[in-house]
């Protein structure tokens, strides 16, 4: 799930419709004063400026009066992939603790850190959440074998839950539903095998079987249902990578004439013209990249003009300004002048990586302002969506924790609410966290007021790291370092169990700590057997 803001730039030729600020996520976690529903499923979320590319939940937008700083809607979004993309932590459980009531209301099924957390979007600048559940939304009748196994899936009563919690804090929700490219989650099913444009491959959805259409329609007609106040939706079809590759792509792409993104429009257009006849006034949202090879001429003929509008993504800190506008402005040409943008506070750097650089982060949003302030005024910048990866993808490991990724998250946010990361900035997301930087573990151990849920977990996850990479562990030559290392293991876990599924942590360990210790384990015993075979050491050194 994830959080987005709308905004626009005081000032600038991007002044129309200002709105709010949305968070959104993919296969993500989200976090604020307190972490939310923690789950390592398939939810993503992240963080995002509505303005016209971002993955948003809506909320009320704030007047800026300042031509530095966006009033674009900023969005979180935590889905289960991980790009853009916050609320729930792929492959996680939720937090551990009791439920709550709100007086003369239903109980909430949300625990008070969770509730804290979705505050802490609200107070830093969002005003959205894009949530992208895959396999952690309670699918029923022939889709109930798309929920997780490993991991309970959220219950239609906690969705509502999370939804009046939002909502109470200014927070739009946007469902986000794959629905051509990642569909790992779907297509991994035998029941569902047939729908594979290539066997081989999980990711992408055969687009000639009548089947794989009315299974999107219907994973998108029960997750709206559970959605009734959500005015946009985001219906995901980007990376399809295996795009023609299959048999009758082949054949079909066979015919003179047609190509791959004809094939891949046509698609796109029945699943967006199939919930239109259902719901005629939710707005739709896609990501853009297969988009961008195409002319203007091929999107305005292909009838997908006035039907979805595309969220631009890019996650890098050094991104290219003048190609981004460049790009936008090609999709005005083609038509679509509501557009959006996402950014990422967490994941886009390496598959593995476990502590975020919140400089990184911040660049990239500083990017995103340049590129906000240089759009013509023919472009209606809808918001931005700060992701916030939880796995690249349905099959890959957990990356960054949630509890690591909230000063990054917080300090993008600031960001944008200021223009760049002044000091005011940084004051506000100090005062909220303790810290703009989770490698900061001096701030993170003094155990202020501001410090958040999961702030000793990210310290010790941080000081790990550090010895999992230092040069002793690499030029390893006796155990006395290896056994601080276990050490650190296991205050790790221990605090992480207090927050996650005991087979969320057992992940984790295996995935980012196992790999590094295990061949030295290994190393050890092979030098023991060795010795004793000489007959120079009898006693046991691993």
């Amino acid at each position: 799930m994830g959080a987005f803001c709308r905004s626009t730039i005081a000032g600038s030729p991007t002044t129309q419709n200002p709105e709010a600020a949305f968070v959104v996520g993919r296969k993500g976690d989200l976090g604020a004063a307190m972490p939310v529903s923690w789950r390592a499923s398939e939810i993503k979320f992240s963080l995002a400026v509505l303005g016209s590319c971002v993955k948003r939940y809506c909320a009320a937008a704030t007047q800026n009066t300042r031509s530095d700083r966006l009033t674009l809607p900023i969005a979180v979004c935590g889905p289960p992939r991980g790009a853009a993309r916050l609320l729930v932590e792929s492959a996680q459980r939720r937090l551990r603790g009791p439920a709550c009531t709100a007086p003369g209301h239903t109980p909430f099924l949300l625990t008070p850190v969770e509730l804290n957390l979705i505050q802490l979007f609200a107070d830093l600048g969002a005003n959205g959440l894009l949530i992208e559940y895959e396999d952690m939304f309670p699918y029923e009748g022939e889709l109930k074998v798309l929920q997780s196994t490993t991991q309970p899936p959220y219950s239609r009563e906690e969705i509502v839950s999370i939804q009046d919690a939002a909502s109470s804090r200014g927070l739009e929700i946007i469902p986000l539903v794959q629905t051509f490219g990642h569909l790992e989650f779907v297509l991994k099913h035998e029941a569902f095998r047939d729908l594979r444009e290539v066997d081989y491959c999980l990711g992408t959805l055969n687009p000639h079987r009548d089947g794989g259409l009315r299974l999107m329609q219907e994973m998108l007609q029960q997750v709206m249902k559970l959605h009734p106040k959500s005015t946009s939706l985001h219906i995901g079809a980007d990376e399809v990578y295996m795009l023609g590759h299959g048999d009758e792509s082949k054949q079909w792409l066979g015919v003179p004439g047609r190509s791959v993104h004809q094939l891949f429009l046509s698609h796109v257009i029945k699943v967006a013209k199939g919930i239109q006849e259902s719901a005629p006034n939710l707005k739709l949202i896609m990501w853009d990249d297969m988009l961008r090879s195409m002319t203007p001429e091929t999107i305005k003929e292909s009838g997908l003009v006035g039907l979805v509008q595309p969220m631009l993504w890019d996650y890098s800190p050094t991104l290219d300004v003048d190609n981004t506008v460049m790009l936008m402005e090609q999709y005005k040409s083609a038509g679509m002048s509501q557009q959006w943008a996402a950014s990422s506070f967490k994941g886009s750097t390496t598959v593995h990586t476990c502590v975020p650089s919140t400089q990184r982060h911040v660049d990239n949003h500083l990017q995103w302002l340049k590129v906000a302030s240089s759009l013509s005024a023919g472009i209606v910048l809808q918001g931005i969506a700060l992701t916030g990866w939880q796995r690249y993808d349905h099959l890959s490991v957990l990356c960054e924790l949630m509890p690591l990724g909230l000063p990054s998250l917080a300090s993008c946010l600031q960001t944008l609410v200021h223009g760049s990361f002044t000091e005011e900035a940084q004051n506000k997301v100090v005062e909220k966290l303790g810290t703009v930087d989770v490698g900061d573990t001096e701030r993170l151990s003094s155990r202020t007021s501001s410090s958040f849920a999961g702030a000793k977990l990210a310290e010790l996850i941080v000081k790990l790291t550090s010895l999992l990479e230092s040069a002793e562990l690499r030029h390893f030559q006796n155990n006395m370092f290896l056994d601080a290392v276990e050490n650190q293991v296991q205050e790790v876990r221990g605090e992480m169990r207090l927050l996650y599924s005991d087979s969320t942590v057992q992940e984790w360990v295996d995935q980012h700590v196992t790999s590094v210790l295990e061949p030295l384990h290994n190393l050890l015993k092979d030098i023991e057997s060795v010795l004793n075979e000489m007959g120079v050491c009898t006693e046991s050194i691993s």
